[in-house]
């Protein structure tokens, strides 16, 4: 689970793909691939839920 908290950090910085791409150097289909993976995992539909998802379970305190 700390691999998908982790990853969510993503969707609460609202990064575009673009940014991840650049950031990560990793194809675009990647970043999709990840993006969905992390939805499911959690079972949300998009980046918005994922967003809130992380902005409410996850302690800002470090």
């Amino acid at each position: 689970m700390a691999l998908v908290i982790r990853n969510c950090l993503m969707f609460e910085a609202r990064q575009p793909d673009v940014v991840l791409i650049e950031t990560l150097y990793i194809s675009e289909k990647t970043v999709r691939n990840h993006v969905t993976n992390i939805l499911n995992r959690l079972g949300l539909r998009d980046r918005t839920q994922a967003a809130i998802y992380v902005h409410s379970n996850i302690s800002h305190d470090s």
